[in-house]
């Protein structure tokens, strides 16, 4: 695959950058992306940058409800099979 929008050297990949990678990789590849469960890949790559999303900076649910919600709008739809 390729490492164009992967952040290579500008601070890490994002959320969106793992979109853009995995919707590409499924809208070329559909049949084998969903018989190799590489929704599974996606997902093992999405979790360290939820954790980070998340576990930094003193993140409260209450106070600030919105936060991830644009990044998981365009990730979560990669974790399905369909």
């Amino acid at each position: 695959m390729w490492c164009g929008p992967c952040g290579k050297g500008q601070g890490g990949a994002t959320l969106g950058d793992l979109a853009e990678m995995h919707g590409e990789m499924r809208g070329n590849f559909c049949e084998e992306y969903d018989m190799h469960g590489l929704n599974q890949l996606a997902l093992a790559h999405a979790h360290p940058l939820v954790a980070k999303l998340f576990g930094g900076g003193g993140y409260s649910p209450l106070q600030d409800p919105t936060r991830g919600v644009e990044a998981g709008a365009h990730t979560c739809p990669l974790f399905g099979s369909t």
